[in-house]
């Protein structure tokens, strides 16, 4: 970096320490997906062939603004749709800076063969799509030098993102906020502030009882980062880590989602039992884990008419590839029907592909889809679900040549989500409400 941009960085960051005295944001609910100023984000992308090789054709943007007066350096983390790494770069974004990233620009500083990589077939043409995974650091005075500065890892929650999908050669164009990670701690900066208490001398061949604090368990479920150690006695539950290094960064997992929603009510996080157990059936370890009773999500389609479309883009991570959901597709006369559906790490569906001609009545479709995890393989080990993280958006258009905003537009939003937190809850005994049996179609 130039002098002179250093000695600005300083000037602009020595100014903000005198005005800032926190970076927290009070609205922040830590473990939600709520449209707040974070730190890291995931972004999904679909960028057309055309777009990268002649500069026109449907594209992916990302519009980034530092909101907190921090020189922001983004590093991005290129995935395929199954979560394979393929290339990365570094974003600056200057102090209170806003940028307009095309990710078609970024696809054409690669190989072509990491561009290959990332190549797919949709709508019977070629486009690259993945995902990003762009890590926050930030320009801070450098103590050891006074007078210059130097780039850490980002924890000021500082930057708002939304996310466009465009194709302007055919006037059309979409956008929704983009959710940011929140930086979360709870007060347990290290390994020593998420060792394991332990309390009573168990039973015979059982080393710990292990009771976690509600900190602990906050933290747990809120970045995924356990508080328990690894052993040969097959704990379950690995500690987070993002390259190495404690993760301290929220989650969008079922179980985030429903620990915010217990810890914005003054309620205890959710915990389920777990147990581990020698091979002649001796309890060997028992600890209590965040747990979720059910979650869902909502994608919501309309379909104007031969032309109109709904895209439903999911990203998840953390379950296999070609996972099972199942869902209930539901039209807007209240009937509906039950089928279940493969997930990779992102998927691009075209809804339209998913309703039965039973629920098509008449022109404009419209409707939800009412998503739930259920996969036999994972039976065993109900935690892998309840700790992966999801987010979706609903891709909505219509365009028959027209050049109305009536028959040519585009909206992008994000997904809805639901969780339940107790099982006990009068209105969803053991999950989310049943439909009624009259209106299901076969």
């Amino acid at each position: 970096m130039e002098e002179k941009s250093m000695k600005k960085i300083f000037i602009a960051l020595s100014v903000l320490a005198a005005l800032t005295l926190g970076v927290g944001s009070a609205l922040a609910v830590p473990g939600a997906v709520d449209n707040v100023p974070g730190t890291d984000f995931t972004a999904p992308f679909l960028v057309s062939d055309a777009r990268v090789t002649q500069g026109s054709g449907p594209t992916t943007l990302l519009d980034l603004s530092e909101v907190r007066g921090f020189a922001t350096e983004f590093h991005f983390f290129f995935f395929d749709t199954h979560s394979n790494y393929i290339a990365d770069a570094w974003v600056p974004i200057t102090h209170w800076g806003t940028i307009m990233r095309d990710i078609a620009i970024l696809l054409q500083q690669m190989s072509q063969s990491d561009r290959d990589r990332l190549m797919i077939t949709f709508d019977g043409e070629t486009f690259y799509a993945g995902y990003i995974e762009a890590d926050n650091f930030i320009w801070v005075p450098n103590p050891a030098a006074p007078g210059t500065v130097m780039r850490v890892r980002g924890i000021a929650d500082n930057v708002i993102g939304s996310l466009y999908f465009l194709n302007l050669s055919q006037g059309q164009a979409a956008a929704s906020n983009l959710p940011m990670r929140e930086y979360y701690t709870a007060g347990l900066n290290t390994m020593g502030g998420l060792q394991i208490p332990t309390s009573g001398t168990g039973v015979a061949g059982n080393p710990f009882i292990i009771a976690p604090t509600p900190a602990q368990l906050a933290r747990w479920a809120i970045t995924g980062t356990s508080y328990a150690p690894l052993w040969s006695g097959g704990f379950p539950f690995v500690p987070a880590r993002k390259y190495g290094v404690m993760n301290n960064y929220e989650n969008w997992s079922p179980v985030s989602m429903a620990a915010a929603a217990n810890l914005v009510w003054g309620r205890p996080v959710t915990t389920a039992n777990y147990s581990t157990y020698n091979i002649t059936g001796q309890l060997l370890s028992t600890w209590a884990a965040p747990d979720v009773a059910w979650f869902r999500m909502i994608p919501e389609y309309y379909i104007l008419d031969a032309t109109g479309r709904t895209i439903f883009v999911f990203w998840q991570n953390g379950m296999p590839n070609g996972t099972t959901f199942h869902m209930y597709v539901i039209n807007d006369d209240e009937d509906y029907y039950s089928t279940t559906i493969p997930l990779n790490e992102v998927t691009f569906i075209d809804a339209i592909e998913w309703i039965p001609d039973g629920l098509m009545v008449a022109y404009p479709y419209s409707g939800i889809f009412n998503w739930t995890m259920r996969d036999t393989s994972l039976n065993a080990t109900p935690y892998v679900w309840k700790y992966a993280e999801m987010l979706g958006w609903n891709w909505q258009s219509a365009n028959n040549g027209a050049a109305t905003a009536a028959t040519n537009w585009q909206i992008l939003k994000e997904m809805a989500r639901d969780v339940g937190t107790v099982m006990n809850n009068p209105l969803f005994p053991v999950g989310p409400k049943p439909l009624p049996v009259p209106n299901h179609i076969f």
